[in-house]
């Protein structure tokens, strides 16, 4: 099923849209526990907070700066 399920996505996915991964921003703005949740949980387990912290480091950094990454991962 590790294998099969990608394969089967990759096949049916939607053409012309990247990873078809739809991009949503956090609704901090309706749900305040939400960042309340994760800033407590960077801060119980700090190599997922470190990991969040690279991540939005790439994201910055890296795929929004790069076109050909920025269409693949449909980022806007």
């Amino acid at each position: 099923m590790c294998i099969t399920g990608p394969l089967m996505w990759w096949k049916r996915r939607p053409k012309g849209s990247g990873l078809s991964a739809p991009r949503g921003r956090m609704p901090l703005r309706t749900s305040p526990w939400l960042l309340v949740g994760l800033v407590a949980l960077c801060l119980v387990l700090p190599l997922f907070g470190l990991s969040v912290v690279l991540l939005l480091l790439f994201d910055t950094f890296v795929v929004r700066r790069n076109a050909t990454l920025k269409q693949w991962l449909a980022a806007e």
